[in-house]
């Protein structure tokens, strides 16, 4: 699954950076995105065994379906034209 994933996502994700960021702060906005990508995992991934051992893995499951939804939501309303930066083209 984790394959899947990895094969599907990674390479919009590098793509989408590449033209949020624009060319002269791709490296450094690769960095912050993988920078947060694995500290949100660790935090998430610690997060969810607690809650799997307190609880059982319906909650766990139902807490992780309550984050996804709230991400979707907010990706769904963010005005990423404010965001993206046109670069001038030279003749």
């Amino acid at each position: 699954m984790y394959g899947f994933y990895l094969a599907s996502v990674d390479p919009i994700s590098r793509a989408y950076i590449a033209d949020l960021a624009g060319k002269n702060k791709r490296g450094r906005a690769y960095g912050y995105y993988y920078l947060s990508v694995g500290l949100i995992s660790l935090g998430e991934s610690l997060l969810f065994g607690l809650i799997y051992d307190m609880f059982s893995f319906v909650w766990a499951f139902i807490y992780i379906s309550i984050l996804l939804s709230i991400c979707i939501i907010v990706f769904i309303i963010t005005d990423f034209s404010k965001i993206i930066q046109k670069e001038k083209v030279s003749i």
